[in-house]
């Protein structure tokens, strides 16, 4: 994630086009004196091609979703926030910036430009106030809204610049003040959610010795906590992603290898599927789960050998009996083997689902007709 653009922009610059490049024979008057030159100056210039070829030129790469009936929201580097539905031709640009959350309360936009709090209605932003969140939290993500405060996690600025600790903060709706509930030094808070008044949250603490991951509960109105969850780290920790569902919470990948589910209220975990996502990438739809997933062993002697089988899906396994279903009419893969599609943010949608594909941007797959149309 935090290789340069031009590093990835190298890996689809076309064959024909550094053919070209090796035939090309510069007149005389402008013959390169030294050759390293040269070879920068063609890197720059095809990077720069493979970037406007995948739509990344001018900044045009989505970051962000959100989906709400069959509408999707979404952000575009240096381009602004947008909404989109199947019967609309082009997409309608809401703001110049921001980023979209859907909460409980619905979908959101915050613009950290602005230091600004929206409600989407109707297509509509509805001014929620100001938040001066940025005060004390790097990069902050918005948990959800409860009553008169909205919730944020982050990273803490009141620590030295090699410090690292993050903290759940609330900010008034009224006039934009911060306060701190949980901080972490030396540790991480991730997978954060407010379902009604209480906030869900994983926190990872780093010791001399060793570290530990536990899943936590909070009554943001009493104050009260309680752990659901605890386990060493010296594998994953808890997993690869905490997932809030309809019904339980589902502990994914990582050091249990599978998907795990765990009651509101705390208790065992137990086995619910062995499938395990290859992404990040989930959703739910109808109290199932949905993800990508692989068939096959891809470091099986058969597989190097080129004998193997495996192949990636997308998937919706049932939260209450665990029964795995593949999408029929959605493929990953192209019939030659090679990859079609590869997701890193899914949003499920009343007739169909949006999804981001690094290579070609935001696309929606149609339950219809199982056809997918690019957005952006």
């Amino acid at each position: 994630m935090n290789r340069p653009r031009i590093a990835d922009a190298m890996e689809y610059i076309d064959e024909d086009m550094i053919a070209e490049a090796a035939e090309y024979r510069p007149a005389k008057t402008r013959i390169w004196k030294k050759t390293a030159a040269a070879a920068c100056l063609f890197l720059c210039v095809a990077a720069a091609l493979a970037l406007s070829k995948m739509g990344m030129g001018d900044g045009g790469k989505v970051y962000n979703i959100a989906a709400a009936g069959d509408r999707v929201y979404f952000s575009v580097y240096n381009k602004g926030a947008f909404f989109w539905e199947p019967s609309m031709k082009k997409a309608e640009k809401l703001a110049d910036d921001g980023v979209f959350y859907e909460t409980e309360s619905g979908i959101i936009l915050y613009s950290a430009s602005e230091n600004m709090l929206w409600h989407l209605a109707d297509d509509e932003l509805e001014a929620i106030g100001k938040t001066d969140v940025q005060s004390v939290l790097e990069s902050p993500a918005l948990i959800g809204i409860y009553g008169d405060y909205a919730y944020w996690v982050g990273n803490r600025r009141d620590l030295e610049k090699d410090e690292f600790g993050m903290a759940v903060v609330r900010t008034s709706l009224h006039n934009g003040k911060a306060e701190s509930l949980i901080k972490s030094e030396n540790g991480s808070i991730a997978d954060c959610t407010l379902r009604d008044h209480r906030l869900y949250y994983r926190l990872i603490k780093n010791h001399t010795a060793g570290s530990t991951e536990s899943l936590y509960t909070r009554n943001i109105v009493t104050g009260e906590e309680m752990r659901l969850m605890e386990a060493e780290t010296e594998a994953d920790g808890l997993g690869g992603k905490v997932f809030y569902g309809e019904n339980h919470i589902l502990i994914v990948s990582g050091r249990m290898n599978g998907i795990y589910r765990i009651s509101y209220s705390g208790g065992e975990a137990e086995l619910l599927s062995e499938a395990v996502p290859v992404s990040a990438a989930m959703d739910e739809l109808e109290g199932k789960i949905c993800f990508v997933t692989s068939f096959g062993e891809n470091e099986s002697e058969e597989f190097l050998s080129g004998k193997g089988f495996y192949r990636e899906a997308l998937v919706s396994l049932d939260e209450e009996s665990g029964a795995l279903s593949e999408f029929k009419d959605f493929e990953l893969n192209n019939d030659n083997g090679t990859v079609r599609y590869t997701i890193t943010e899914l949003q499920m949608a009343d007739n169909g689902f949006y999804f981001v594909d690094p290579h070609n941007g935001l696309l929606f797959h149609s339950f219809a007709d199982g056809s997918d149309r690019l957005i952006s």
